[in-house]
């Protein structure tokens, strides 16, 4: 391991990671091909199986099933811990690092199932409301076929061909009524004139 410095300086720092959290001593630890464990047998319980209910919880169950009561559940699969720290630190009992990791199990797989299943329950729930919008959306849009849209539609089109049409009327109406102006305008100007210049007597 001396040959490869990148390797050295990573499990270096696992340690040093590993000791925020770990007292890692090494009559209380597991020891693989005779080096030492980043955490003590009771943290690698809590770990492993931690890991464990995780993979669980995500391939097990399609729908989320989180405990009504977590808390109550959490307490209760942390028992078993309890117990074996009090009695070692009272000094009443002396578990091996196997008794510890085993006490550790049910606390690691049941947060770790209650914290995945709840992140499953989040995005389904988040994946339904996207769909439940979908659908409110497709069933609120009026349909193009539905009979009662198109005859409330009617009106509107036709008060739409109207203004469109208006100006185009106009337009016609002027040119067929302004020649018919022009000649009456030319017809009374000439009958004025013809009046203007006979005399009274002439015009009875």
């Amino acid at each position: 391991m001396s040959g490869r410095p990148r390797l050295v300086s990573g499990a270096a720092a696992l340690y040093s990671g590993a000791g925020l959290i770990c007292h890692q001593r090494a009559a209380r630890s597991f020891h693989v091909a005779g080096v030492q464990l980043p955490v003590c047998g009771r943290c690698a319980g809590l770990y492993f199986s931690g890991a464990l209910g995780a993979v669980l919880a995500w391939i097990v169950s399609r729908r989320p099933r989180v405990p009504s009561n977590t808390r109550r559940t959490l307490l209760l699969a942390a028992i078993p811990t309890a117990l074996s720290v009090g009695l070692e630190w009272s000094g009443v009992v002396d578990p091996t690092n196997v008794g510890r990791a085993l006490c550790a199990l049910p606390l690691g797989a049941t947060a770790a199932w209650v914290f995945v299943q709840s992140l499953r329950g989040e995005e389904l729930a988040n994946r339904d409301s996207k769909k439940t919008d979908m659908i409110t959306e497709v069933v609120s849009k009026p349909s193009r076929n539905d009979p009662a849209n198109e005859r409330a539609s009617e009106p509107t089109r036709a008060a739409s061909a109207r203004r469109a049409t208006a100006p185009k009327a106009e337009r016609l109406i002027q040119e067929d009524v302004a020649p018919a102006r022009r000649s009456l305008g030319e017809g009374g100007s000439e009958r004025a004139g013809e009046s203007g210049g006979r005399s009274p007597s002439e015009r009875r």
